[in-house]
Formats: structure tokens, C-alpha cells, sequence
């Protein structure tokens, strides 16, 4: 009787977890980033937010670094783009939703 009572406690637990896993805890996969060209490096300004420097560089990028909460101080959130020449790299970093830092190496 015992054991059916820690059996279904258990089971209670992973169905919720499941669920509440389900409602928002997994992040969506990203779309592919953006290669960025020097001319589209150069559009994204100091002070802009994540969404002006996408419409910027025609698109998303990949976040490698995400710190704190979003909408709280402090929030960091660091995101790359891949050139469209082979090993060109282009890196944003916003913190409390503002371009903070740019900076890019292999740009054409």
C-alpha cells in the first residue's frame, strides 16, 4: 500500500514537471544567425536595444551569454554573428537592453 502511495507521488511529480517544463521553461530553437556583411556590422549604433540591432543586420543572432533576468538591472546579454566570410565574426553586448559594445573581426 505504501509503495502504490510513493509510485503515484512520483509519478504526480514527473507529470508536473513535464508539464510546467512545457509552459515556457524550455527555450525555442533560434533561427539560423544572420552572416553579417562590414556594411550591416556598422548599421548597429551604442544605445540601440536587441531589436533595433536585428532590423539593423537583417536578422538574429546567436546569444552566447545571458546574465540575470531580463527587464531587471544588470540584465546582460551577449550575441554573435558569423561573417559571410569564412571565420568573420561579429559580437554585441547589451546590458539593460542597450548596445553597450561592438566589436568584429574578419568583416567584409
Amino acid at each position: 500500500m505504501i509503495k502504490r502511495r510513493i509510485i503515484a507521488a512520483a509519478a504526480v511529480v514527473l507529470i508536473a514537471s513535464a508539464l510546467l517544463t512545457g509552459c515556457g521553461g524550455a527555450k525555442k530553437a533560434a533561427a539560423p544567425a544572420v552572416k553579417l556583411t562590414k556594411a550591416q556590422f556598422d548599421k548597429a549604433n551604442l544605445g540601440m536595444n536587441y531589436d533595433e540591432v536585428q532590423k539593423a543586420v537583417g536578422g538574429p543572432g546567436n546569444v552566447t551569454t545571458e546574465e540575470g533576468t531580463p527587464g531587471q538591472p544588470g540584465y546582460t546579454l551577449v550575441v554573435e554573428y558569423p561573417g559571410v566570410k569564412e571565420g568573420g565574426l561579429a559580437r554585441f553586448t547589451f546590458k539593460n537592453g542597450q548596445l553597450i559594445n561592438k566589436g568584429g573581426s574578419g568583416l567584409e
